[in-house]
């Protein structure tokens, strides 16, 4: 099996070359399989090969992409795993969308791949296989753990975590198996960025159940993990529950909430506090217009 591309050092020009004319002249070079069960897909995906490589082995054999290797990993797999662009991510979904929900021995579909790669996860990618699969974000890995979850255990970026939360945001109320704890309570037992935190409070008080005092004070355990302005956003959620306005009045909380646009925050303020509406001077004709 020959590799054809390079992970560490970039394929030269003359060796694309090769491996073009190669693939021209003797096409069943591309059905090749090594002991191992990996294709020459397989080794350009893993390797980091061009699209151009890429593309001519997809012309070959189509079928590529439906090859297993050993643990059962698709190229796909492999292109996820080793971090190859987005443009050979695209093609081979393109050949075979399905290819984004295939699960490997080990319960891993190509978006928990991606999601490993923790602080360097790729938007695009990530936005690719869930257009390609929206159903990849509910699916769990082999140890149980939803898309969402990985994100914030492996400190993904923010808009990483955002894809996943529009494509399911129901994820923010599944709970892992080993700690019995909602993506939001492991961000911010991690002390995630408070642009990470925020989407995912947002989204959880989305849901009706989330929105009562029993369930929103229930938070609190994990208060002495948050971070400065993550805390100054749960301190004025805490009292707003508690109607201590002696440290934050309804105002005030509502005022903070609109400034960091956590909008499910606002609609909490308002569904307690009608009136404060009437303080901030607005007329209320016209928002509803």
């Amino acid at each position: 099996e020959k590799r054809l591309g390079k992970k560490r050092k970039r394929c030269e020009d003359p060796t694309i070359a090769a491996i073009l004319n190669l693939l021209q002249n003797h096409p069943d070079a591309a059905k090749q399989v090594n002991a191992r069960g990996r294709t020459p897909l397989h080794a350009a995906c893993y390797d980091g090969a061009p699209l151009e490589v890429v593309s001519a082995l997809l012309n070959v054999w189509p079928g590529a992409t439906r090859e297993k290797a050993k643990f059962n990993s698709t190229p796909l797999h492999d292109a996820c795993d080793y971090v190859a662009p987005l443009e050979v991510v695209s093609a081979l979904l393109n050949v075979w969308p399905d290819a984004a929900k295939e699960k490997n021995r080990f319960g891993l579909t190509p978006l928990h791949k991606v999601l490993y790669k923790g602080p360097s996860a790729s938007f695009e990618i990530v936005s690719a296989l869930l257009k390609a699969c929206p159903e990849a974000a509910k699916e769990k890995n082999g140890a149980n753990y939803i898309p969402l979850h990985i994100a914030c255990n492996r400190r993904a970026p923010f808009d990483v975590v955002s894809a996943l939360l529009k494509a399911w945001p129901a994820a923010v109320n599944v709970k892992d198996d080993d700690y019995d704890k909602t993506p939001l309570q492991a961000a911010c037992g991690l002390r995630l960025p408070f642009e990470v935190v925020t989407p995912l409070l947002n989204t959880w008080l989305s849901f009706k159940d989330n929105r009562t005092n029993s369930a929103i004070l229930s938070l609190q355990e994990d208060d002495l993990n948050f971070t400065g302005d993550v805390e100054m956003l749960f301190t004025r959620l805490f009292a707003l529950c508690r109607n201590n306005a002696y440290y934050h009045t309804p105002r005030e909380i509502m005022d903070y909430f609109i400034f960091i646009q956590l909008w499910n925050g606002t609609t909490l303020v308002l569904d307690r506090n009608p009136t404060v509406i009437k303080t901030m001077g607005l007329d209320t004709k016209v928002m509803a217009d």
